[in-house]
């Protein structure tokens, strides 16, 4: 699970993470969860790095401690906003998961 703070506002097609004007936005937390998928141990023999795939499989919003899961446009916004302020950590955090999930933690060297 990745999460970290932002700013919302409120608009007519949902929410819009980090406004322009912080003024009239509210602070609030994005969490986003992860489904792992594969991995993929490094391959020294033939040179090929560890990979890994997984999903987001669900995106929520936090308000004063009260979680909600969003869907549709405020999602689509959610992640927008994610990939353009967060993707390398919410990345490496997904690969943390998936890592733990198929092999209890432990990486082979490369």
């Amino acid at each position: 699970m990745f999460e970290t703070p932002c700013l919302c506002q409120p608009s007519a097609d949902g929410l819009i993470f980090a406004p322009d004007d912080p003024d009239s936005a509210y602070s609030c937390e994005v969490r986003v969860h992860f489904q792992p998928a594969a991995y993929y141990p490094a391959e020294p023999d033939i040179g090929a790095a560890a990979d890994f795939d997984a999903h987001i499989v669900c995106v929520e919003l936090g308000e004063n401690g009260i979680w909600r899961q969003l869907r549709g446009a405020e999602r689509e916004a959610a992640e927008a906003f994610l990939n353009a302020h967060h993707r390398d950590a919410m990345w490496v955090q997904a690969e943390d998961e998936t890592v733990e999930h198929f092999t209890g933690g432990y990486r082979r060297a490369a």
